[in-house]
């Protein structure tokens, strides 16, 4: 019988104070000797734990030997802490002795499911469970994501569609993942899910107008958790095509959910996984671009540096120039947000050899240069000169 998560939010038009949740935890906690009026820090427990009835007793039975503070600090390992203790009810097991029995009975195709599937940290579609499943077809994962959630194993989300784990089922999942001897395959099953789900994404978020440019962010929310941890799992040093392409794509996808300092993070990331000095030119190049955004100047006009050096290295004069010049600008613009300024001869310079290196023929370079000419027309860091940005009106 599926016995569904108590509900988190109180019911403030009914005899008890506080949720169903946070109810069943200090009742329960009464029963072995100690007492929690549902307050914060109960609501926070019943959260963490997902309002699973057993969970949430198991931890109750636990409250005299560790306090509140003492079982949110041991909700990091979900299993060891709702493993019973003195006080416990004698018809409960350990909530692993629980799942594990539920587990084993499982046929193989439905335990093979289930391991895989603890890899999403988030909920997961009928397209992401078949991508790390490995051969089953969608009609096959279809039918096992069905049976596991018939057996409790997994929750459907609310309106359908998607599914997910509850943390303490995902922890015991992860470890029959880690014993299965397939981890590392299935890891990287889900990497290149992830990052064919953010170029998705990235390119609809590119390409929409208007209204429509609101439409994938519920979908960017839903998956995000599983790209955030897919990209910050570390495959071993040097270049990693995929985790780089995902890294970039979760940059710009940051970056136009207006989530800046994460949007820079990731940029820094694929800088660092970039498999060539052009790409990692490029990912400077956007993280101090978001960097200017943020109105941290100094960090902008030094990793427009950076940029500019992995660019010398590449034989790339256009995204060389391209960054000199944007430094050139940054420098100006933002000049304020600097902890100590450029002299303007090193500006000067810079925007020199900008201008020298910088293909003729290119109208969008041709315009960063007139802008970086207008700012540094003048030694002192206040507003462009107009005069010299008319070479770009032609373009």
């Amino acid at each position: 019988m599926t016995v569904p998560p108590l509900s988190l939010i109180a019911d403030v038009d009914g005899g008890e104070a506080g949720s169903e949740a946070a109810v069943l935890f200090t009742d329960r906690a009464r029963s072995v000797g100690t007492a929690f009026s549902p307050a914060v820090a109960v609501d926070e427990l019943c959260a963490r734990l997902e309002g699973m009835p057993l969970a949430i007793e198991l931890a109750a039975a636990r409250s005299a030997s560790l306090g509140l503070d003492g079982l949110l600090a041991g909700l990091d390992d979900y299993l060891r802490l709702l493993a019973g203790g003195r006080g416990a009810d004698p018809r409960h097991g350990s909530l692993r002795a629980v799942i594990s029995w539920s587990h084993d009975l499982l046929d193989d195709a439905e335990r093979s499911m289930f391991r895989r599937l603890g890899v999403f940290t988030g909920g997961f579609d009928l397209d992401a469970a078949c991508a790390i499943a490995g051969d089953a077809g969608p009609g096959a994962v279809a039918d096992l994501v069905g049976r596991l959630a018939d057996k409790s194993l997994l929750v459907v989300a609310l309106g359908g569609g998607r599914w997910r784990m509850l943390e303490t089922v995902r922890a015991y999942a992860l470890e029959q993942l880690a014993a299965s001897g397939e981890e590392q395959a299935v890891r990287d099953r889900h990497l290149g899910w992830a990052a064919e789900t953010a170029a998705a994404l990235e390119y609809r978020a590119q390409a929409a107008t208007g209204s429509a440019q609101a439409e994938w962010r519920p979908d960017f929310d839903a998956v995000v958790d599983d790209l955030r941890a897919a990209v910050s799992r570390d495959t071993g040093p040097g270049p990693d095509s995929t985790r780089h392409r995902l890294a970039r794509g979760l940059g710009q996808l940051a970056y136009s959910r207006r989530y800046l300092a994460e949007a820079r993070g990731h940029f820094g990331v694929a800088a660092g996984l970039a498999p060539g000095d052009g790409q990692a030119a490029a990912d400077l190049l956007a993280q101090a671009r978001v960097a200017a955004a943020e109105g941290r100047g100094e960090l902008a006009f030094d990793l427009l540096l950076l940029s500019a050096g992995r660019a010398t290295t590449a034989g790339d004069d256009h995204a060389r120039s391209t960054a000199l010049a944007e430094a050139v600008t940054v420098a100006h613009r933002i000049a304020g947000t600097f902890g100590r300024e450029v002299p303007h001869s090193r500006l000067r310079d810079l925007l020199a050899e900008a201008s020298r290196i910088g293909p003729a023929a290119d109208p969008v370079l041709a315009v960063q240069l007139a802008a970086a000419t207008a700012w540094n027309a003048r030694a002192e860091k206040s507003t462009p000169d107009p005069r010299h940005a008319t070479p770009a009106i032609r373009y």
